[in-house]
């Protein structure tokens, strides 16, 4: 009897390379993988196949779903891609954790010890579903980078030179954003929701001001500025705002690491994107023109260098540009270090992949899949059209996870398998849109 494994993906260009290198190290381990768009996957493992999902939040409106599948004798393990960031404990817990989804959940996949630490304080009866082992998208980092990133990298030093990276996360600017959050769990208070609106208002000033020093810097300095919004993020507001600057490029295609990889400095707004860049020894600023310290997110933001007006953003760039070596000395150092230890932990012996894979196989059970996409109900079993035209309609889904083809699927095992070190191949089938079947030839 053969094992199956679900693995659910929201952002396509922030998640799915780690996801991939997590199915392959399943499949080493001799499991069968259903890997893509994480409503759909999650459709898919409420089927009579029972497997593990692992799903990519803690949030209340996927405690019924999670039921089902377990009906079905399937468990559920989750972990949260925004877990690594919050303004204060009080406000991840009741913006992020959905109690109703823990209390069923068979276990809690978290990125380090701060999460842990959380997560015990307010839900002390739950710590034996809690495992420390980091995340899938910090093992591509570090040695890995340039094996993932390299090619991409070069195509867009090729493409813009020496360029200047600005990671934006303005998403959520206004009453949409904060249905949104208010979906994920049912412990919004009058005085979060307040301190919501507050956080709008704040967002929308900081905005303004941000572009203004951007602006300021393009017209200064004689290089190409490419600006990545956030997925969530209206890329026309963006393209608008700087229609009249030859030298600023609005790009979404592609992954984050690959810009950061190429650039040689980073700009940002408190955007993890800064976490990944210390990753890759590249020096990042804070832009912050506004402050207000309920929205001050001490992580990401005390890795990187201040600028709070457009001429120090400017002065800061210029001096970096013009003495990297010194600048690179001294922007790296154990405090930083240790700070990202408390928030990602990291094994010097065993990845993140591992470490997950090793939690799974305590809670093995056998399912019967050598005949799984036989038993798969009609509109499963082949491509859904239907479901990829609906797709296709909704820009947020198009934002967060754009087609993604079976090469595109294998170029990223074929690097998964040289970094965990795989000989054997790996089959890969189309099931559903950017859903995908992986297992051993």
């Amino acid at each position: 009897m053969e094992k199956i494994i679900y693995i659910a993906v929201e952002g396509k260009a922030r998640e799915l390379n780690g996801k991939i290198l997590l199915s392959a190290e399943f499949i080493r381990r001799g499991f069968r993988v259903i890997v893509g768009s994480h409503s759909r996957v999650r459709e898919l493992a409420k089927t009579k196949i029972p497997g593990i999902l692992i799903d990519k939040d803690f949030s209340d409106p996927r405690k019924d779903i999670w039921k089902e599948i377990q009906v079905n004798g399937g468990k559920i393990y989750a972990l949260d891609e925004e877990g690594i960031v919050f303004y204060s404990p009080e406000s991840y817990v009741q913006t992020r954790i959905g109690k109703n989804a823990i209390d069923i959940a068979d276990g809690l996949l978290l990125w380090g010890e701060d999460q842990e630490k959380v997560l015990h304080h307010f839900f002390p009866y739950l710590s034996s579903k809690n495992h420390v082992v980091g995340n899938p998208r910090f093992d591509l980092l570090g040695k890995n980078a340039e094996l993932y990133y390299g090619k991409e990298k070069r195509k867009n030093v090729a493409r813009f030179g020496n360029y200047l990276l600005v990671n934006t996360n303005f998403a959520r600017r206004g009453e949409s954003g904060i249905n949104i959050i208010k979906t994920f769990s049912n412990n919004i208070t009058d005085t979060l929701e307040k301190q919501l609106w507050d956080r709008v208002k704040y967002n929308n000033e900081y905005y303004e001001k941000f572009v203004e020093g951007i602006k300021l810097l393009a017209q200064r300095i004689n290089q190409n500025i490419v600006i990545r919004p956030h997925p969530a993020d209206d890329v026309k507001i963006w393209q608008n705002d700087f229609s009249e600057y030859n030298n600023v490029h609005i790009i979404r295609s592609g992954d984050s690491n690959e810009w950061n990889l190429g650039a040689e400095l980073i700009i940002h707004n408190g955007c993890t994107t800064a976490i990944e860049a210390y990753e890759t020894n590249k020096v990042s600023i804070l832009y912050q023109p506004v402050y207000d310290e309920r929205f001050y997110l001490p992580f990401p933001n005390n890795l990187s260098d201040k600028a709070e007006t457009p001429e120090q953003l400017y002065q800061m760039v210029d001096s970096y540009l013009n003495n990297k070596n010194n600048e690179q000395a001294n922007f790296f150092n154990t405090e930083k270090e240790a700070l990202i230890r408390r928030k990602i932990f990291a094994d010097d012996h065993k990845y993140a992949v591992e470490k997950i894979a090793d939690v799974i196989e305590q809670n093995i059970f056998d399912t019967a899949t050598t005949t799984f996409i036989h038993k798969m109900r009609p509109k499963d079993r082949i491509f859904d059209w239907r479901n990829w035209v609906q797709t296709r309609k909704n820009t947020q889904v198009q934002n967060k996870f754009d087609y993604t083809s079976v090469s595109d699927i294998k170029k990223s095992l074929l690097t998964a398998k040289g970094v965990l070190h795989i000989k054997e191949e790996i089959a890969v089938k189309r099931i559903d849109s950017n859903v995908f079947f992986l297992k051993k030839k």
